[in-house]
C-alpha cells in the first residue's frame, strides 16, 4: 500500500491534478472547435431549422476563440513552468495566429473554415503536447506530483 502524501503536499498535488484536468478540457474544446469549423459549411442550412443558428454566427467564433485563448494561456504557461519546453507554447501561438486570421476573414467561405480548422487543430495539438511533455519531463521536477515517503 502506498504511503499517503504528507498533508503539506496534498493540496499541491490536487492543484497539479486540476491543471492536468484543465489541459484535457482545453484540448477537447480545441478539437470540438476544429470539428465545428470543419462541419459548419455543411451545417449552415440545417442549424437555423433546428434552432441552433447561433452556432453558425461570427459571435460564437469570437467567444470560443477568446475562451480557448484564456484557457490555453493558463494551462500552457503552467505546463511550461514545470517542463521548461517551449514547443507547446509555439504550437499554440501558431494556432492562435491562424484562428485570428480566420476571424478576420469571416466572410470568406473557403478561408474562414480552413484557417479555423487548422488553428483549432494546432491549439489542440499544443495541449496534447503539453500533457505529454509534463508527463515525461515535468512530473520528475514537480515536487507536488511525486509522493514522498
Amino acid at each position: 500500500m502506498a504511503a499517503p502524501l504528507p498533508s503539506s503536499t496534498a493540496p499541491a498535488a490536487n492543484r497539479a491534478h486540476d491543471w492536468h484536468r484543465a489541459d484535457r478540457v482545453a484540448a477537447t474544446a480545441s478539437l470540438l472547435c476544429a470539428i465545428h469549423c470543419a462541419a459548419l459549411p455543411f451545417a449552415l442550412a440545417l442549424l437555423p431549422a433546428i434552432g441552433l443558428g447561433l452556432l453558425g454566427g461570427h459571435g460564437f467564433d469570437v467567444g470560443f476563440v477568446a475562451f480557448a485563448a484564456l484557457l490555453a494561456t493558463s494551462t500552457l504557461t503552467r505546463g511550461y513552468q514545470q517542463h521548461r519546453r517551449r514547443r507547446a507554447l509555439l504550437l499554440a501561438a501558431s494556432g492562435f495566429l491562424l484562428l485570428l486570421a480566420g476571424l478576420l476573414c469571416s466572410s470568406e467561405r473557403v478561408w474562414h473554415p480552413l484557417l479555423m480548422v487548422l488553428g483549432g487543430g494546432l491549439v489542440a495539438s499544443a495541449h496534447l503536447l503539453n500533457l505529454r511533455l509534463f508527463a515525461r519531463d515535468g512530473a520528475a521536477s514537480c515536487t507536488a506530483c511525486s509522493p514522498r515517503g
